[in-house]
């Protein structure tokens, strides 16, 4: 009798160990699977926020090519009415072949930093529209050479303001012919179309 109790107490003894290990096995399971699905508690959101802050690696579908580089950006160069003479005399009508073989030709269409004098106007503040000369000796319309000054368009929302000193625009050269009313002499060659105006003269090539 007292055997067969022992016997009996055994495999109660094992009974109880097999329980006692799967509750643990599934509690372990559950724990793991609790770690990796965030649940709604502050827990569960700090650790998504933590995850959130990691470097995050994304792949790219664009080329090489397609990328943009510092060389895509315009550059201003800065230069001088020397850069846009053609030797021209005063009164002369100007014809596109003139051009060939001159430095003027390859800064059309190009952003530049230009020097020169603002020609007196009826207004000293807020012109948007000027005459830019290579020096105070020249001028605009009859006995005028048509190199000599810059005929400027300043981009709306900026002006210039008048001053005798000299003065640096930035901004597009354009080649756009203005002549006198019968189109015998030409009056202007160059349209500039200026992005700002300033007293300070550009430090170098951008």
């Amino acid at each position: 009798m007292t055997r067969g109790f022992a016997i009996f107490g055994a495999l109660l003894c094992c009974v109880s160990g097999c329980i006692s290990k799967a509750e643990t096995t599934a509690s372990d399971s559950n724990l793991g699977s609790t770690s990796v699905v965030p649940d709604s508690s502050p827990t569960g959101v700090n650790q998504v926020a933590f995850v959130a802050d990691e470097p995050q690696f994304v792949r790219t579908t664009q080329k090489p090519s397609d990328l943009v580089t510092a060389n895509d950006v315009p550059k201003t160069e800065a230069i001088s009415f020397d850069d846009l003479n053609l030797g021209l005399e005063a009164d002369v009508r100007f014809r596109r072949f003139m051009l060939a073989d001159k430095r003027a030709a390859d800064l059309i269409d190009k952003r530049v930093n230009l020097g020169g004098y603002i020609s007196p106007t009826d207004r000293l503040k807020g012109i948007t529209d000027f005459i830019l000369l290579r020096n105070l000796e020249c001028k605009f319309g009859p006995g005028g050479k048509a190199d000599h000054l810059v005929h400027v368009l300043m981009r709306e929302g900026t002006a210039a303001d008048f001053t005798d000193k000299v003065v640096y625009v930035e901004g597009t050269l354009k080649l756009n012919p203005f002549h006198s009313a019968d189109g015998s002499a030409t009056w202007s060659i160059y349209d500039l179309h200026g992005v700002s105006v300033s007293t300070t003269p550009p430090r170098r090539i951008r």
